[in-house]
């Protein structure tokens, strides 16, 4: 066949368009189990331990993108990235 190759500059306008579409990402602290009836049970007031030594895995939908450390940073909340998530 005659297959064409692709255009360079629609490749680069593709890319450019991918590059600039927003994905939210949300972070993780820390993670515990409870039992179903402890959790139904909770109540205002009430505490729950997690395990958080410091360190945030930060996710794009349910990816896992890269840990760090949990701090602030001009006056807001922020993760430090250090370290990529992906095995």
């Amino acid at each position: 066949g005659n297959a064409e190759k692709p255009d360079a500059g629609w490749y680069n306008t593709l890319r450019q368009e991918v590059e600039q579409a927003e994905v939210g990402i949300r972070t993780v602290l820390g993670r515990t189990e409870v039992t179903l009836g402890r959790l139904l049970g909770l109540r205002p007031g009430d505490v729950v331990p997690f395990d958080f030594a410091g360190q945030a895995t930060v996710y794009a939908e349910d990816i896992p993108l890269f840990t760090g450390g949990f701090g602030g940073s001009r006056g807001q909340e922020a993760v430090k990235v250090e370290r990529s998530a992906r095995r």
